[in-house]
C-alpha cells in the first residue's frame, strides 16, 4: 500500500485480518463446499509428532514479507485446518536464509476475530 503511512498500513492489515478470519467462521458450512476459490496458498509441512500437529511455511528469504504478514498466514492455514476437523496445536514459519524457525501462536485465542 504505497499512499499509507506505517501505522495506518498495519490497522488496515488488522482490520483485513479480522473482517477475513469473521467471515470465515461465519460462512463455515460454505469453506466446506468450496470447489473454486480465489484466494490462493498452500501449506508448505505438516509436522505429526506424537499427539502434535504443527502447520509450518518456508521462506526463502525474510525481507519479502513481514514476520507479521507471515503469522497471519500460519493462523489462517490453522483455521483452515481446523474447519476441516484437525486439530492443529503448533504453527512455525522456516527461514531458509538463516535457518531459522519463528514459532506462530494458533491457539483458539489467537484464531479468534
Amino acid at each position: 500500500m504505497p499512499f499509507v503511512n506505517k501505522i495506518q498500513g498495519e490497522k488496515i492489515k488488522e482490520a483485513a485480518k479480522r473482517k477475513l478470519i469473521s467471515f470465515v467462521k461465519k460462512h463455515e458450512t460454505d469453506m466446506h463446499n468450496i470447489q473454486e476459490a480465489t484466494i490462493t496458498g498452500k501449506i508448505d509441512v505438516i509436522i505429526h509428532d506424537g499427539d502434535q500437529l504443527e502447520v509450518r511455511d518456508y521462506k526463502t528469504s525474510d525481507s519479502v514479507i513481514t514476520e507479521a504478514e507471515s503469522a497471519m498466514q500460519i493462523q489462517m492455514y490453522s483455521i483452515g485446518m481446523k474447519i476441516l476437523g484437525e486439530n492443529v496445536t503448533k504453527g512455525s514459519v522456516a527461514y531458509l536464509s538463516d535457518a531459522k524457525v519463528a514459532y506462530v501462536e494458533v491457539d483458539d485465542s489467537r484464531l479468534k476475530p
